[in-house]
């Protein structure tokens, strides 16, 4: 596969689809400190950083806010985390 090209799937057309279908303008007028997914979504994508991520790597975390998805520290030792 080509840069940026996506070799597997891992969430289906169903489970990218957006649950509220309110503009994203009005969402994001005010902020917020909210999870955007639900915790079944937070639990696989937690699960996927499991085991796609080697143990003892160096992460820059882009998708955490004021939590962050990767697994716990037992689950997964990871050099250092940005």
């Amino acid at each position: 596969a080509g840069v940026g090209v996506a070799r597997d799937m891992v969430l289906t057309d169903e489970e990218r689809r957006k649950l509220d279908t309110g503009s994203d303008t009005s969402f994001y007028l005010f902020p917020r400190m909210v999870q955007h997914v639900d915790d079944s979504f937070l639990a696989q994508l937690t699960e996927l950083y499991r085991t796609r991520i080697r143990p003892h790597s160096d992460v820059i975390d882009l998708c955490s806010a004021f939590d962050s998805h990767l697994p716990a520290e037992k689950d997964l030792p990871l050099n250092s985390v940005v």
